[in-house]
């Protein structure tokens, strides 16, 4: 009797230290997808949390459902709840990035949420998408752990996260490092104008697309002497998707001082580390092969 009293006694011990370590596990896991989701500049904001009954019956908070039909007060109520995520993740972001984050962009990141969330939940599953804006990154998605609380049920975190367009984390050594100058500075020559793009006969559709781009920058202070800048075309989004490429070409003190910009992002940026200003030359070639060089003196 002794012997078997000690044996129940052994087995309750070891199940509750089995709960307490997946407890902790839980903790740690749910933990560690937090700083998952934020590293990298991101600055996130969390929903209520999900139980999988509750993804089930379509819900992302009490009676708020993910179903929603359109028009409906349903409806109305979710984007309300995205509205709110993507406020509370745009007040951490730096000011100025802040001051850029157009109404446009609300309404993108907006729907960009529901629609990840409504996916994810769907298929039960953890995971996150992302998408550029003109100004800032978007990233929504849902964390899941075990809550032992609640029966060592998974729980679902929706979350939405915004960083500054063109974000690169200062830990990290830049392929752009503008070289730093001998001392004292010598006075910087700017690239020569070269010859002028021949203006050839070009269709009504390709002539107004490149009159209406333009080249310009954003640029944010790293330190005391250093600036992060981003170029890019600007111009209506209808032109912009008809840019096959963009090629840079950067002051002489930049190696290698000509380079492509992104062709995965509106306007093909190019981000790069740098101390000073200079005349900045990109040639912009749309689908059809229609050209033109554009000019812009950085601005910090």
């Amino acid at each position: 009797m002794q012997q078997a009293k000690l044996m129940i006694a052994a087995l309750a011990l070891l199940l509750l230290f089995g709960a307490a370590a997946q407890d902790a596990l839980a903790q740690r896991s749910g933990r560690d997808a937090r700083q998952e989701v934020e590293a990298g500049g991101w600055q996130a904001a969390y929903s209520a949390e999900l139980t999988e009954q509750e993804a089930r019956r379509g819900f992302v908070e009490p009676g708020l459902s993910i179903f929603a039909q359109r028009g409906t007060r349903d409806m109305m109520a979710l984007h309300d709840w995205a509205d709110e995520l993507v406020r509370q993740a745009a007040a951490g972001l730096r000011p100025a990035a802040d001051r850029n984050f157009s109404k446009e962009e609300r309404l993108q990141a907006r729907r960009f949420t529901v629609r990840t969330v409504r996916e994810l939940l769907r298929g039960q599953q953890a995971g996150s998408k992302q998408q550029d804006l003109l100004t800032a990154e978007v990233k929504a998605g849902l964390l899941e752990y075990k809550d032992r609380s609640r029966g060592w049920i998974s729980i679902f975190v929706p979350y939405v996260a915004l960083r500054e367009k063109g974000f690169r984390d200062s830990r990290q050594d830049s392929r752009w490092q503008q070289q730093e100058p001998p001392l004292p500075p010598p006075v910087m020559q700017f690239l020569p104008d070269g010859p002028e793009q021949s203006r050839q006969a070009l269709p009504p559709s390709s002539s107004d697309a490149l009159n209406a781009l333009s080249l310009t920058n954003t640029a944010r202070p790293l330190n005391s002497r250093q600036w992060e800048w981003t170029a890019r075309i600007d111009g209506p989004a209808s032109y912009l998707r008809r840019i096959r490429s963009v090629t840079y070409h950067l002051h002489h003190t930049f190696s290698p001082s000509v380079r492509q910009g992104d062709a995965f992002r509106p306007g093909h940026p190019l981000t790069a580390t740098g101390w000073g200003v200079f005349e900045l030359r990109a040639e912009v070639v749309l689908n059809d092969g229609a050209r033109r060089s554009y000019r812009h003196m950085l601005r910090f």
